[in-house]
C-alpha cells in the first residue's frame, strides 16, 4: 500500500507535465494524448527526485547500459507511486537489448 505522502508526490511530478492528472486513477498514458514524451518527462523527475534505481542491461557488447524503459497501454498514478515507493523501475518494462544511453 502506498502512503499518501508518496501518493501526493508523484502526482505533483504528474500534473507537472499532464495538468489534467485529478486523482490517483487518472491513467496518464491516456491523458498524454499519445504523445509519450510527456509520461516520459513524469519518469525522468521522479527518477532525479526520488533517486530510483534504472534497470541495468548488457548491451550488444556485454556492457551494461541503462535499458530503454516501455510502457504499457495504461499507467495510473496510484500505479506509479507503488513503483517509486518500491525503489526503481520494474525489470519487465525493460526489452533485451533496447537501451537507453550509458549510465
Amino acid at each position: 500500500m502506498v502512503d499518501d505522502n508518496t501518493l501526493a508526490a508523484v502526482m505533483r511530478h504528474a500534473q507537472r507535465w499532464l495538468p489534467t492528472v485529478s486523482s490517483a486513477d487518472s491513467d496518464l498514458v491516456l491523458l498524454s494524448m499519445g504523445d509519450p514524451t510527456r509520461v516520459g518527462r513524469v519518469l525522468e523527475g521522479l527518477y532525479k527526485d526520488f533517486n530510483l534505481n534504472w534497470p541495468m542491461i548488457p548491451d550488444a557488447d556485454g556492457k551494461l547500459q541503462a535499458a530503454q524503459l516501455y510502457i504499457g497501454e495504461s499507467l495510473t498514478v496510484r500505479e506509479l507511486s507503488e513503483i517509486v515507493k518500491s525503489g526503481g523501475w520494474p525489470q519487465s518494462w525493460t526489452r533485451p537489448g533496447m537501451v537507453l544511453r550509458t549510465p
